[in-house]
C-alpha cells in the first residue's frame, strides 16, 4: 500500500512527509487500537522533533530523552484499491514511537534501510471517531471536490466544501 505524505499535528498545519512504501495493518475482528507502521524513506529534523517529541538543539542534533512525549497526530492517505480507482483515509488520534534504527557500512552493493515508525490509534476524545474512509469511485460521494481536500486538511464525516 502506498501511503502518502502528510501528518497532521497539533498546530492545524499539514506536514509533509516523504514515504516508501509502508504497511497500514488493521485488527479485523477485535476491537481495540488501531496499529500503524509507517515505512518512511527519510524524516527531515524537524518533522520527526515534531511527531514525535524529540528537541532539535541549536547545533542541528536531534536529541532523544527519557521525557520526550510525542503528540496525538493524525495520519492520512490513499491506496489503490482492488475494485478500481483509490480508497482514501484519515486516522484520527494516534502517537508514533521511534524507529528502531539499524545502520549498516557501506558494502559493495548499496543497501538501503528505511527507518518502520509504529504507534497505535485511538478514538478521538469528543466524538470516539477513529478513522473516516472514501473510495473515489463510489456513487454515494455527493462531492467528489472532497478527494482534491483530503491532504490540506484532515477530513471527517462534517466536511463541507468551502463556499
Amino acid at each position: 500500500m502506498k501511503l502518502f505524505n502528510r501528518f497532521k499535528k497539533r498546530s492545524k498545519s499539514v506536514l509533509e512527509i516523504p514515504f516508501a512504501f509502508g504497511d497500514l495493518s488493521t485488527p479485523g475482528a477485535a476491537k481495540g487500537p488501531i496499529a500503524v507502521t509507517l515505512n518512511t524513506a527519510y524524516l527531515e529534523e524537524e518533522v520527526e522533533a515534531d511527531i514525535l517529541g524529540k528537541e532539535l538543539d541549536e547545533n542541528g542534533g536531534l536529541t532523544d530523552a527519557a521525557n520526550d512525549d510525542p503528540p496525538y497526530i493524525a495520519i492520512g492517505g490513499r491506496a489503490e484499491s482492488a475494485r478500481g480507482g483509490y480508497e482514501y483515509f484519515w486516522i484520527y488520534r494516534m502517537k508514533l514511537a521511534p524507529a528502531e534504527e539499524n545502520k549498516e557500512t557501506k558494502q559493495e552493493t548499496p543497501t538501503y534501510q528505511t527507518p518502520n515508525l509504529s504507534g497505535e490509534a485511538l478514538p478521538r476524545l469528543h466524538d470516539g471517531l477513529e478513522k473516516y474512509k472514501m473510495w473515489d469511485q463510489s456513487t454515494k460521494v455527493t462531492d467528489k471536490t472532497i478527494f482534491d481536500e483530503w491532504f490540506n486538511e484532515v477530513i471527517d464525516k462534517n466536511w463541507a466544501p468551502e463556499v
